[in-house]
């Protein structure tokens, strides 16, 4: 831990497509920044896991601190409820020694306490899920879907490319194709996130048939592959 005047914080907000990570000082300045891949932890708490902790290395060397200089560590994670992933979370904080001085909340619960620092108003948070978050006077707090992507939140950037998918079947009278990004192993997956620059769905090729049969697509696809 850093004992001079100075003291470090890193915030990561991970959704189920991005994360972004900040390491900042106590004065507000923005000593460094990172854009990576989706860190939902019920989704895979390992994977997420370890990127995470990468991140947080990542930022560390950029800003040209050590590790234990960090003083707090705030997490805004996707599917951070899971307890099982929480605790992967945790043990590879405790590899940094930074477990002691983290915490964890939901990303969207994250984001309440910064567009509605008073503690009133309402929260509509869409990305590749959805979830609305809302809290009164007594300091109750209602939310409404957030159940993940994959478990049909209505409304969310999943739930959407999905009836697209399903209104391209519906008007098409008989031929239909489409183009979509892909990976079938983890080298491709690193490939295709290190390249791609505007793709925010990019699934692996088992995930894309699965959404394809849900969807009763019966046209003819492609994978865009690196």
């Amino acid at each position: 831990m850093n004992f001079d005047d100075t003291y470090y914080i890193i915030g990561i907000d991970g959704g189920a497509t991005n994360s972004r990570g900040v390491l900042f000082s106590n004065n507000g300045i923005t000593l460094a920044a990172i854009l990576d891949r989706g860190t939902n932890i019920a989704l895979d708490g390992e994977a997420a896991s370890k990127r995470i902790a990468l991140m947080i290395e990542k930022l560390c060397e950029d800003a040209e601190i050590n590790i234990e200089d960090v003083d707090a560590v705030g997490l805004g994670l996707a599917g951070a409820s899971d307890e099982d992933g929480r605790d992967m979370i945790f043990k590879a904080l405790d590899a940094l020694k930074l477990s002691r001085r983290s915490i964890i909340m939901n990303d969207a619960e994250a984001s309440y306490e910064v567009s509605c620092p008073g503690g009133l108003g309402i929260l509509v948070t869409v990305g590749t899920g959805v979830i609305c978050i809302g809290r009164n006077e007594s300091s109750k707090i209602c939310r409404v879907a957030g159940d993940g992507h994959a478990h049909g939140d209505i409304g969310s950037g999943f739930w959407i490319g999905k009836k697209a998918i399903m209104e391209i079947e519906r008007v098409s009278r008989k031929h239909k194709f489409l183009t979509v990004d892909a990976y079938s192993n983890d080298k491709e997956k690193e490939m295709m996130y290190s390249w791609n620059l505007t793709a925010k769905t990019i699934l692996h090729t088992e995930e894309w048939k699965k959404l394809f049969l849900e969807s009763k697509y019966t046209g003819d696809f492609y994978w865009f592959k690196p």
